[in-house]
């Protein structure tokens, strides 16, 4: 999420002085693979979950799906950094060649409120999206049958961005930056934030998805705000043992989110207890890959499995004595830990697809979100239910 957007919030609270989770323990998720490293495993009190046998895709596709997460033309969201994003474009051309998926056309579509603009979709009202169809060429997928890759697009320089931003974000961004707790609808009308119905609008776009692949599963991506939908869908759709993986690069926790869009739209069927639960369970089809000392994973509160390497781009000021996921919530807000590093340069500039590539799945720690000791305290849930999807 765009730092000057949170600078704003900082000053305006300065002058303010029905989708069933099943998380019951008998019937949690499991699977039958050891707690690998190498494939990302995330322990929760006494059971192990992995990247392949949660999101049923190998760690080869990580770098895909970065990929996928870039398709987006960078407009102004690095201005005031020194930050170069279009240095790579050939890099992942041949990864998304190498994984079997090709860009979807918008006449691949039936959906009345989708426009195509240049290679992305914009849906309904300012909805940025990306699609990408599978193959028969597609990379070995032998625990999913995957039939397309949707991805989201980051938080760009204009209103609807930041109104959407605001209405999803006010209140704990205001928390975790300028320690203030409003209620959330103060917090909204001192950002002016308008909700554009990106959630309506995402899950749209996967109906008419799914009308071309019916049956088969799409995986969701997105980096900072993109994460957001990408994560909210694949928990909407992750049910009746088909699962719908989220692997997201710097995204936003949605805990607080969730309760937002909880009882209407495409979450009507969410609420009460059910949406209590759901809040409070770790999701394990979740990857989120950040940097130790970006801000932006820490404004709400993670459902999924957060991945770090130990070292910041910032490098070594920033994670000081402390290293990877183990670099906190304060830290994080330090000048050491500058945003145009740890955030922008991070994903856009290849930090992160590089260090996956060169060092590989295994030298990244994974942990649930819920037991993240980096993020804020009031996001802390020891030992939480792992959601069941199967």
């Amino acid at each position: 999420m765009q730092m000057f957007a949170w600078v704003v919030l900082n000053c305006l609270l300065s002058a303010c002085a029905h989708r069933t989770t099943e998380t019951s323990e008998s019937k949690s998720w499991r699977n039958n693979h050891t707690c690998s490293i190498d494939d990302l495993g995330v322990k929760v009190g006494n059971q192990c979950t992995t990247f392949r046998g949660s999101t049923g895709l190998g760690t080869e596709w990580v770098a895909p799906l970065a990929c996928v997460a870039k398709s987006f033309r960078v407009l102004g969201v690095t201005d005031g950094c020194h930050v170069r994003p279009h240095m790579h474009t050939n890099k992942c051309e041949t990864i998304l060649k190498d994984a079997g998926l090709a860009l979807a056309d918008a006449e691949d579509l039936e959906l009345d409120t989708l426009r195509q603009v240049g290679m992305e979709f914009v849906i309904g009202d300012g909805l940025h999206a990306a699609v990408y169809w599978t193959s028969d060429s597609t990379r070995d997928t032998e625990n999913i049958d995957l039939g397309a890759v949707i991805a989201f697009r980051w938080q760009e320089s204009d209103q609807i961005d930041e109104e959407q931003a605001y209405y999803w974000f006010a209140k704990p961004g205001g928390r975790f930056l300028a320690g203030v707790w409003l209620p959330n609808f103060i917090a909204q009308k001192v950002t002016g934030a308008r909700d554009h119905a990106w959630v309506s609008s995402a899950a749209d776009l996967v109906k008419a998805v799914q009308a071309v692949r019916p049956g088969k599963s799409i995986a969701f991506t997105g980096f900072s705000v993109g994460a957001v939908c990408a994560q909210l869908m694949s928990i909407l759709h992750s049910q009746d043992g088909l699962v719908h993986p989220a692997v997201v690069f710097g995204g936003n926790g949605v805990r607080h989110v969730l309760g937002l869009e909880g009882g209407s739209g495409p979450f009507t069927a969410l609420h009460g207890r059910h949406l209590k639960e759901t809040k409070r369970a770790f999701h394990p089809y979740i990857y989120n890959f950040v940097d130790p000392g970006d801000q932006v994973p820490r404004i709400d509160c993670q459902l999924g499995a957060v991945c770090a390497l130990p070292e910041s781009v910032a490098g070594a000021s920033c994670t000081k004595d402390s290293a990877g996921l183990k670099v906190s919530s304060e830290q994080s807000k330090s000048d050491a830990c500058g945003q145009c590093e740890t955030h922008l340069s991070f994903f856009l500039e290849d930090k992160f697809l590089d260090a996956f590539r060169a060092k590989g799945a295994g030298a990244y720690s994974c942990v649930a979100g819920h037991e993240w000791r980096g993020a804020p305290s009031f996001c802390f849930n020891k030992d939480p239910k792992v959601v069941s999807i199967g």
